[in-house]
């Protein structure tokens, strides 16, 4: 039996799935009073992105080259903005990272060569806008074991939710309050195993990206 498959791997199957939609959505630069103008790299096209990628793939250590900084710099201050113009909007990314928008940008990048950045990001508001937070929520601080200690802020309202989406599964059977205690992390780790991937019990975001986003059946 082979080891736990990677999330990143996992994930980039997922989103490439998610996104598939895009492939026969027109997507324009325009509101109802018309168009307005797309600055800086939101402009660059898909094949730009993917390059910047797979160079920041190459470097030792992973760490970002200045293009695929500029690229991700530029998506999440569309998301900002997003947040500040949505109505009924606290936050479109309470739980997601920077690592998130490079998986699901890239896996739709591979696909389509000729896409302008911009017009993945509208795409992905929209997709976004279902599981927003439209109030602001307490943040919890989970920190992992071990000698790294790796930290994770998550919304309380995140909490429940994935407290739900477990419990839907039969894999969490505590009470649904939003707080990350020894039960919900049982849980996660149940969770994580059933779908390959590394067992940590803790609410990263690509363990959170496959808890919300299953895969669809293809009778479905």
């Amino acid at each position: 039996m082979g080891g736990p498959v990677s999330k990143l791997h996992v994930c980039a199957a997922l989103c490439a799935a998610a996104f598939v939609a895009l492939a026969s959505t027109s997507v324009r630069a325009d509101s109802a009073d018309g168009k307005f103008a797309i600055e800086g790299a939101g402009y660059a096209t898909c094949a730009a992105f993917t390059a910047a990628r797979n160079e920041r793939s190459d470097k030792a250590q992973n760490k970002p080259t200045d293009a695929y900084a500029r690229f991700i710099g530029w998506i999440e201050g569309y998301l900002t903005a997003a947040n500040r113009y949505n109505p009924d909007t606290f936050d479109l990314t309470p739980w997601q990272t920077a690592e998130i928008y490079g998986v699901i940008v890239g896996a739709y990048c591979e696909k389509h060569a000729d896409t302008r950045l911009f017009a993945i990001v509208q795409q992905l508001v929209e997709n976004l806008k279902p599981d927003r937070l439209k109030v602001p929520s307490e943040i919890l601080t989970v920190v992992a074991k071990g000698p790294k200690g790796v930290t994770y802020n998550i919304p309380v309202e995140v909490v429940r939710r994935a407290q739900e989406a477990l419990k839907k599964q039969r894999l969490y059977q505590g009470e649904v309050n939003g707080q990350y205690d020894a039960a919900t992390q049982k849980s996660f780790e149940n969770f994580q195993a059933a779908v390959g991937v590394t067992v940590t019990g803790m609410p990263d975001p690509m363990t959170l990206w496959l808890l919300f986003s299953p895969p669809k059946s293809k009778n479905g």
